[in-house]
């Protein structure tokens, strides 16, 4: 019995972490002479006297970790407290924010961020912590150029650097060079210069039919002489 209520006097003793987690994510609670525990909601953890404990936010799907308050502070996901009495902290998670993209023009090309989360197309929605810094990338395909940015970003350097303070939209476009049409005209005029070509086979058919024509009236026109001049002969001779 007695070792039962020196039990509850040493735990009665023991400082403890009162913490409250707002927004979806978890702590996790080491150090301080305690087994590691895992806080996903509210909870109240006993740590012993006058050593350091060590919380860690770690954030859920779709989430990031924002900020601590109480007895600790800063924006660091990580928090050391020397518990040389009980200590008292909250912790924020909150949605992250979207950074959508949207490649128009008559050219091809991709866009990249630096994080690495988005190569669009065809990945061409980012999901980052609030005030994140995100660089975005525009690489032409061959045969096109970039023509410039537009809604959070804007001109027409390949590089756009932003501060997400807030769900965004980009829009990137790319265009194809100029005369990349010319193919189809310069077919055009391959076979314009091959019927020319049979056009003027035709007219050298049309001279040479209408010499033939003329060569075929001139023998008829001096084949009733020579037939008169033919009998004419054989009657001499005979």
């Amino acid at each position: 019995m007695s070792a039962d209520v020196s039990d509850v006097v040493t735990l009665a003793l023991k400082p403890t972490i009162t913490l409250a987690v707002n927004g979806t994510g978890s702590v996790i609670i080491s150090g301080g002479g305690a087994q590691s525990v895992t806080c996903s909601s509210s909870c109240t953890q006993p740590m012993a006297p006058d050593l350091s404990a060590f919380l860690t936010a770690v954030d859920a799907s779709g989430t990031y970790f924002a900020s601590w308050g109480g007895d600790c502070s800063g924006t660091l996901n990580v928090c050391d407290l020397l518990m040389t009495g009980s200590k008292t902290v909250s912790v924020n998670f909150a949605p992250k924010l979207h950074v959508t993209v949207a490649v128009t023009g008559t050219g091809q090309g991709v866009i990249a961020s630096s994080d690495g989360l988005l190569n669009c197309p065809p990945a061409c929605v980012d999901s980052v912590a609030g005030g994140a810094l995100l660089t975005l990338n525009a690489n032409s395909s061959t045969g096109s150029t970039f023509s410039g940015w537009s809604g959070a970003c804007s001109g027409s350097q390949p590089s756009c650097t932003l501060t997400v303070n807030a769900s965004t939209s980009v829009g990137a476009s790319f265009a194809a060079p100029p005369g990349s049409g010319n193919g189809g005209g310069s077919s055009g005029g391959s076979n314009s210069g091959s019927g020319g070509g049979g056009g003027a086979l035709d007219l050298l058919s049309v001279v040479a039919l209408a010499s033939l024509a003329a060569s075929r009236r001139a023998s008829r026109h001096h084949r009733p002489g020579s037939c008169y001049v033919g009998s004419s002969a054989s009657s001499f001779a005979e």
